[in-house]
């Protein structure tokens, strides 16, 4: 292959993994001031399925202030397990800084909300057999049976749980005015060994779900 080739393909490569915003606003260090930033991360496919109201699971986050000396953002999460913000690890960064800083001072309050909706009920339909064990040839030797299950959806009450907070950032140097974007990232440490958090942030929209990404127009360039 030639190295023209192999050029064109690491350039096609880097384009593909290029982080997307979410939103794009002015950038807030050079502006003085923000445009209306509020990122909405949709659930319709969880509301859809326990029969909750449109936009009673969405999480919202908002940009709110980015000074030389602090980053914070307004957080409304929602959820079908109890969540705390106060209890989440958030993170801060930009792709020139991927380590960014998780040294964040949180407030915030929790709530739950009982709604008209549909609830999941696992029952037994039949059984089935199936072979246990085969022989050397392949041939089954031992058969056993098992029960069949089915998930029904029925009419019942489904608990929401909220939590609403703010997130600020000390902001040493990492968002200045040559950032053209940056990221804030949440993770729940109690569940990050299992992913258990599919059930909580996750609703089948892919990894982003749990990191909310701002670009600024109007970026300085870096000074060497």
């Amino acid at each position: 292959m030639s190295k023209m080739k192999i050029a064109l393909l690491l350039s096609v490569g880097l384009v593909g993994c290029a982080e997307t915003a979410d939103v794009t606003i002015h950038h807030p260090l050079i502006q003085g001031a923000l445009d209306t930033n509020k990122i909405v991360k949709e659930r319709g496919g969880a509301e859809r399925q326990n029969g909750l109201p449109m936009g009673s699971l969405a999480n919202e986050v908002s940009l709110t202030s980015a000074s030389e000396s602090q980053v914070c953002f307004k957080v409304a999460l929602h959820s079908l397990e109890p969540i705390d913000v106060r209890h989440l690890k958030f993170k801060l960064s930009t792709p020139k800084n991927d380590d960014g800083t998780e040294s964040a001072r949180v407030t915030g309050d929790a709530k739950v909300a009982a709604h008209d909706g549909l609830v999941a009920h696992r029952q037994q339909t039949g059984v089935e057999t199936y072979c246990s064990q085969r022989d050397s040839y392949n041939n089954c030797v031992s058969w056993q049976t098992r029960p069949i299950y089915a998930v029904t959806w029925d009419p019942g009450v489904v608990r929401v749980y909220s939590s609403n907070g703010t997130v600020c950032f000390g902001n040493s140097g990492v968002v200045n005015t040559s950032t053209a974007l940056i990221s804030l990232d949440i993770d729940d440490p109690s569940t990050s060994a299992n992913r258990a958090m599919a059930s909580i942030f996750s609703f089948g929209i892919g990894a982003d779900a749990n990191t909310y990404r701002w670009g600024f127009t109007g970026a300085q360039k870096a000074s060497k």
